[in-house]
């Protein structure tokens, strides 16, 4: 009889012990998982960092991009018009040398 219960205590003990190494194997496998997660989402996070850092340097070479554009359009505006300008200066004088010289010839 003596032998019996200690039989069964010796098993309880086992299963409690069984029970036990399970509950630490499923803990231990639980916090490999949120590690796992947590370095996911740092991943994530730093690849999402990346990608809008990425993008506003691409919007930032854009914007100089157009001001240079505009910039040298305008600039080459302007010396058009400068040259048009003198163009017409140019051409003003000429008549009025043209002018005088008929005038002279016709005095």
């Amino acid at each position: 009889h003596q032998k019996a219960l200690e039989q069964v205590r010796v098993r309880m003990a086992e299963e409690q012990l069984f029970q036990a190494r399970e509950a630490l194997r499923i803990a231990i496998e639980a916090e490999r998982e949120a590690e796992a997660k947590v370095r996911a989402t740092e991943a994530l996070e730093k690849n999402a960092a990346q990608a809008r850092a990425e993008m506003e340097e691409k919007e930032k070479v854009k914007r100089v991009r157009l001001a240079q554009t505009t910039s040298a359009r305008n600039g080459a505006i302007a010396r058009h018009e400068f040259r048009v300008a003198h163009q017409h200066k140019v051409d003003d004088v000429q008549h009025e040398m043209m002018e005088r010289e008929m005038a002279e010839r016709a005095a």
